[in-house]
């Protein structure tokens, strides 16, 4: 339902209710988990997720606006295809037929000025989030038998609940008759992580230490880091035919469910050519070859797990456009999407 209050106030108030209900086997005779050949993995759930908004015209330069979301992540089948994935004998990822829907509650507040100037304090809510979660130790079976050698199990369930805060001011301009187009936001970002694991749900085994010592993995870290992303496209010529992109992104280290997620830097570059109907570009991703995951934990119990993973995202790729139709049409089209656009900005 939308309202206008007032030629300043107005709001939208909505909700969907979500009906579930799905089924998946696991038939494969060859699947290595025993137990778990030819079963079903069915789920049936309700979710009532509401949404609301509201935007303020306070004059013709400042605008506030609020907004608070609600929205389901429902599991893959292949993560809940109790599968598993060898690294080495002793250290494997294992799928869940256990895991359940998580939710994401989010709330923005957005304050504007010039349509060009903004400030957005933002705060996200993750109940039962789904990740993968190290398991480490010698294993003790349900029947009280414990294993003799150590292993590593990273197993995908519902781990806790999270929480994310952020504060960004930002910018979005052009500059020099249009010639630089500026997109340009930083900030901080505060996560605030509340989970535990003890037993693999696939299994029920637990760990323990060479001591028999329960082993039990938490992660109740709070980090404070900082965010920095900045888009632009440089107009190198007059006749609007030549243009430079420079995108760069900047994440300081924070703490994620895995542990700690070292810091993450990617320039990427591009060059557009505009000729008659034609367009010619070439992209450079991760020119500095930096966009590279690094995970570092430290368990109190003294366990420690590290992850890099490198997909060599450093590349570049080339593009060559053909535009047909009536271009006067698509220009007149392009015309009023962008004035629909500034007004939905400025109400």
């Amino acid at each position: 339902m939308k309202k206008k209050f007032s030629d300043k106030f107005s709001g939208k108030v909505g909700a969907r209710y979500e009906i579930t209900n799905s089924l998946g086997t696991a038939d494969s005779p060859t699947n290595i988990i025993e137990s778990q050949k030819h079963q079903r993995i069915e789920r049936n759930y309700n979710n009532f997720l509401p949404y609301l908004s509201f935007n303020y015209a306070i004059n013709d330069k400042n605008n506030i606006s609020y907004s608070f979301s609600s929205r389901m992540r429902r599991p893959s089948f292949w993560e809940l295809n109790p599968i598993r994935n060898y690294i080495t004998e002793f250290n494997y990822t294992q799928n869940n037929p256990f895991v359940k829907a998580s939710s994401t509650y989010n709330q923005e507040l957005t304050y504007m000025y010039k349509n060009s100037y903004f400030l957005i304090l933002n705060h996200s809510y993750f109940k039962d989030q789904i990740t993968q979660v190290p398991l480490q130790g010698f294993i003790k079976s349900a029947d009280g038998k414990i294993g003799t050698q150590n292993v590593l199990r990273y197993i995908r369930t519902n781990f806790g609940d999270k929480q994310e805060m952020s504060a960004m001011v930002g910018i979005q301009k052009n500059f020099f008759k249009q010639y630089l187009t500026l997109n340009f936001n930083a900030g901080v970002q505060h996560n605030i992580n509340n989970g535990s694991l003890a037993e693999d749900p696939t299994t029920g085994d637990t760990f323990v230490d060479k001591d028999g010592k329960p082993l039990v993995y938490t992660n109740t870290v709070k980090s404070t880091s900082i965010v920095i992303t900045s888009n632009n496209t440089i107009r190198l010529d007059k006749k609007k035919t030549w243009f430079l992109g420079v995108n760069y992104f900047f994440i300081d280290k924070q703490q994620i469910e895995l542990g700690m997620l070292k810091n993450l830097m990617s320039l990427d570059l591009s060059i557009k050519k505009n000729w008659n109907d034609w367009t010619f570009a070439l992209n450079v991703n991760d020119v500095l070859r930096t966009n590279i995951v690094e995970i570092e934990d430290y368990q109190p119990n003294g366990n420690y797990n590290y992850i890099r993973n490198d997909q060599y995202r450093r590349g570049m790729t080339l593009s060559i456009t053909y535009n047909f139709g009536n271009q006067k049409i698509k220009k007149v089209r392009d015309i009023e999407s962008a004035s629909d656009d500034i007004k939905n900005r400025t109400r």
